[in-house]
């Protein structure tokens, strides 16, 4: 019995053994703040020259790079807004952000207007929600960087814009009573309407929208005066963003006439 019981224990030992030598360590899954920080190092080190004249001329105005294949943050859990799936969610963020670019300075997003200044960071947070910038960045000085003085990261951008968007997509579903079967470039140029503060519930171009009515909302929608004068605001790329909505509104519009699928259907 004594010989037998031995038998077992050296078996089990070198099962033991075999596992211990053989069996691949554990690998925990990259965290994805370091995902993060490892994407603000390649935008850092970027050459900005590529990205627009501002940037050769100020070496503190970065971009992030529009040709770098942007990696996702994560957007699951607290981070989705609840009414579009996770896929969704990261599309009409990574296309807001290749829109607004960047900024790690502060700088005025309405330069050559001497009515306003909108002192801008990141991906078009407003200085001028102090106690939102506080509350989202504890360990920044929020003086020193409205002053242009300090800059923030990318991480530090990310977490201001990853809090922000769920409660634009929030407003555009409740201002487009159609929103949640609406097609994924859709919902996406509205909600990028919101994000810049084109849509309230007031405006003509959303109850266009509301009944339907494409090609005329694609149109009154461009009717406005900052879209008027931004070239002599110093943001004339907002009128290229702004058609490039409108051209999204009227083929939508065009592919409901012609009777092609135009429902995306897929909400959380």
């Amino acid at each position: 019995m004594r010989s037998l019981d031995t038998s077992i224990l050296v078996a089990l030992l070198a099962v033991i053994l075999i596992n211990l030598c053989y069996a691949k360590p554990l690998q925990n899954k990259p965290r994805k703040i370091d995902e993060i920080l490892e994407r603000s190092k390649r935008c850092a080190d970027y050459n900005e020259g590529h990205n627009s004249e501002e940037a050769t001329a100020n070496p503190r105005y970065r971009r992030r790079p529009a040709d770098m294949d942007p990696r996702d943050v994560n957007c699951d859990g607290t981070s989705d807004s609840g009414f579009v799936s996770s896929r969704q969610f990261r599309s009409i963020s990574n296309h807001i952000r290749e829109e607004e670019g960047c900024e790690y300075y502060v700088y005025d997003a309405q330069p050559k207007n001497p009515n306003i200044q909108d002192w801008t960071i990141g991906y078009g947070f407003s200085m001028a929600r102090r106690s939102t910038f506080k509350r989202l960045l504890p360990e920044v000085n929020y003086n020193d960087v409205r002053r242009g003085r300090t800059p923030i990261t990318q991480e530090q951008a990310d977490r201001l814009f990853i809090n922000d968007l769920p409660s634009f997509i929030t407003t555009a579903r409740d201002l487009f009573t159609n929103f949640d079967v609406l097609r994924l470039d859709v919902k996406t140029a509205l909600v990028d309407g919101v994000y810049r503060g084109e849509h309230v519930s007031t405006h003509r171009t959303v109850s266009l929208i509301n009944q339907g009515r494409w090609a005329e909302a694609s149109v009154e929608y461009i009717d406005r005066d900052d879209y008027r004068d931004a070239e002599s605001n110093g943001i004339s790329g907002i009128r290229d963003r702004m058609d490039r909505n409108a051209a999204t509104m009227r083929q939508y519009g065009e592919d409901l006439e012609n009777g092609k699928f135009v429902e995306d259907g897929e909400t959380c």
